[in-house]
């Protein structure tokens, strides 16, 4: 257990460039596409997949203290955003998540080249929109 708390290491998600440009440029991108009435809005889910990245990892918006009971060694965890779609860091863990539950679990023990899920168009935007 010792190793595992010498080995961790936060990621700082506030000095990654896809950070700072979102931080600096989304409230301004987000009204000029309000102020403009030619230009269609973006649906409500986007602009919450935005929000919740730039809170994702951030130690102000939230964090546990884990302590090792022998050591007393203790670690600050910041809380991540769990989004399906814009986190580079959660989309990383879901996809890594989900390759190994497909491969031990759901994929028997045969050959396989590909695995592939087609939704149909009709239901590609209802998908989205709604878990």
């Amino acid at each position: 257990m010792e190793d595992s708390f010498s080995e961790y290491k936060r990621r700082d998600p506030e000095s990654t460039i896809l950070y700072q440009v979102l931080d600096r440029n989304m409230e301004r991108f987000f009204a000029s596409l309000e102020s403009n009435p030619d230009q269609k809005s973006l649906p409500y889910f986007v602009r919450k997949e935005f929000e919740k990245f730039l809170s994702c990892g951030v130690l102000r918006q939230g964090l546990v203290r884990l302590k090792c009971s022998d050591c007393s060694e203790s670690i600050l965890v910041a809380f991540s955003c769990k989004c399906r779609g814009f986190c580079p860091s959660c989309a990383g863990r879901r996809m890594s998540e989900r390759s190994i539950n497909l491969t031990e679990n759901v994929i028997p023990f045969v050959p396989t080249r590909h695995w592939v899920l087609s939704v149909p168009f009709e239901l590609r935007y209802w998908r989205a929109t709604r878990r």
